[in-house]
């Protein structure tokens, strides 16, 4: 019953200490883990006579109930921190205007004929290139 209690105060102030969820987790395997103080407690009540069976093992639940609420207190006060720094960080300023947006497209028609003067425009700067190139090939040849 005294190791219960001393194993309590301790988890108590290990619970206190954490400032993050990582320790927070280790903490909780460390103490209500598969391989815990706790786990090896309660595989020992078989050991025990039948009348100290039933005290020891509610002492050990309530003491696995008080670290479960402890552990979820301070994730939930965890949590708030977070939330609190992440809200400092990010303010926002409403005064300053808003991105524009351009509304629209154009008609599908407009696109079309689009492309097609695109590709004829390219068609004859390509057609009055190779009549240069036909130019030069003549005057340079004798």
């Amino acid at each position: 019953m005294q190791d219960l209690d001393l194993l309590l105060k301790q988890a108590q102030q290990a619970i206190a200490c954490c400032n993050n969820h990582l320790e927070l987790a280790k903490i909780r395997t460390d103490y209500l883990g598969k391989k815990s103080v706790l786990t090896d407690c309660l595989q020992t009540i078989g050991k025990l006579p039948a009348a100290e069976r039933r005290q020891q093992g509610q002492a050990i639940n309530q003491v696995k109930e008080q670290l479960q609420a402890l552990i979820q207190q301070r994730t939930a006060w965890l949590d708030e921190q977070q939330i609190q720094q992440q809200l400092a960080s990010e303010k926002l300023d409403v005064t300053l205007p808003g991105r524009g947006r351009s509304i629209g497209n154009l008609h599908p028609v407009t696109r079309v004929r689009q492309r097609l003067e695109d590709f004829s425009n390219n068609s004859v700067l390509l057609s009055h290139k190779a009549q240069k190139l036909k130019m030069i090939i003549t005057i340079s040849l004798p």
